[in-house]
């Protein structure tokens, strides 16, 4: 799958300034003029969407368990496997 890097800079660009709208709500200033900022449904849809996927804890400290105790193993042909499926 290849990503068009126009529509990558224009998400780039939704995103920070959904980021900075809503930071904008949070002062005091606006809040005592009564100004409220709502963000689109698309705006708020690729803030989420940016956000830092959360890590599955349990499955990292099984892997640093099998790291300390030596039982980790790699499986090159897997891992090659995986890198030829992905398009550039």
């Amino acid at each position: 799958m290849k990503i068009d890097r126009s529509l990558s800079q224009v998400a780039s660009t939704e995103y920070t300034r959904a980021r900075s709208l809503a930071r904008s709500e949070d002062k005091s200033v606006s809040k005592e003029r009564g100004e409220r900022v709502e963000i689109s449904e698309g705006s708020r849809l690729l803030v989420e969407a940016r956000a830092p996927e959360q890590a599955d804890l349990e499955k990292v400290e099984r892997i640093r368990a099998a790291l300390a105790d030596g039982s980790f193993s790699v499986d090159p042909e897997k891992i090659a496997d995986r890198m030829l499926e992905e398009e550039w």
